[in-house]
């Protein structure tokens, strides 16, 4: 390989290596919490770190996330009418 193609494979393997160190940085941040929170004996901390969300939060979730893009479109017909 001479010097140019060193460089052109240099940068993905620099992103990589960044992304999975900031990716384990961000699991080893939600294992201290999770340890606190087990030593807290906060369970609904604990299930909210590591716990599926329940039907009835995911529909909420939904319905939020509709309402708003309801609200977005008909404020877009609105400024179109002016």
């Amino acid at each position: 390989m001479n010097d140019k193609t060193e460089h052109v494979f240099a940068a993905p393997v620099f992103l990589a290596v960044a992304v999975l160190l900031f990716a384990m940085a961000i699991i080893a941040l939600i294992f201290v919490r999770l340890v606190v929170a087990i030593f807290q004996g906060d369970t609904a901390r604990i299930t909210q770190l590591v716990g599926a969300r329940s039907l009835e939060e995911e529909v909420a979730e939904e319905m939020a996330h509709a309402e708003a893009e309801l609200a977005r479109e008909h404020q877009l017909i609105d400024r179109g009418d002016d």
